[in-house]
């Protein structure tokens, strides 16, 4: 089933996707909807864990009122991502 068919915009799907919320002073998580078998059965496209750690860091900066920028990031794809329901 396709997101157009559940009544969604892109839009709508994205900012699920990408949305995160903050469950302890320092932690972060995410319930949007994720793609399933895209690389297989509970399977998570790395870009989402990515932007959902700038998304985090972002968030976390603006708590702590820090006005720095982020102007790097680094990470390695070591192996499919996992999710749990």
């Amino acid at each position: 089933m396709s997101f157009q068919n559940m009544g969604l915009s892109r839009t709508e799907v994205i900012s699920a996707m990408l949305s995160i919320d903050n469950t302890e002073e320092n932690n972060y998580k995410s319930e949007g909807p994720h793609v399933k078998n895209v690389s297989g059965p509970k399977r998570v496209y790395g870009g989402y864990v990515v932007a959902q750690a700038y998304k985090a860091v972002k968030e976390y900066a603006r708590k702590i009122k820090d006005e720095n920028p982020i102007f790097s990031m680094h990470y390695n794809f070591l192996s499919s991502g996992m999710y749990v329901e």
